[in-house]
């Protein structure tokens, strides 16, 4: 039976922590990706053709360069409080 702190069975990782931990720059779940699938799914059909599917990717790329632009002109967007209360409980150093 492991001893809870038995510190004899680490194994070295093998990529440095430094090249894994980028918590500053990252968001801290996969939730952006999952929400993304999720209006993709709501806003096209169960089972679309290859073309109403680009349509809808032609369409989403349009609206994400529009976004692009307006924030390399400057606006900016402000956060949610709830979001930035989040950002300050997680803890960013491992």
């Amino acid at each position: 039976v492991p001893v809870k702190n038995d510190l004899t069975n680490l194994v070295i990782p093998q990529f440095q922590i430094n090249y894994w931990k980028l918590c500053k720059e990252l968001p801290r779940t996969n939730n952006n990706i999952e929400v993304w699938h999720k209006s993709l799914s709501h806003e096209s059909e169960s089972h679309p053709t290859i073309l109403k599917l680009l349509k809808h990717l032609r369409y989403e790329q349009r609206m994400t360069e529009q976004l692009f632009d307006e924030i390399k002109s400057g606006r900016i967007f402000q956060r949610s409080k709830k979001e930035v209360k989040k950002d300050k409980a997680t803890p960013r150093k491992l």
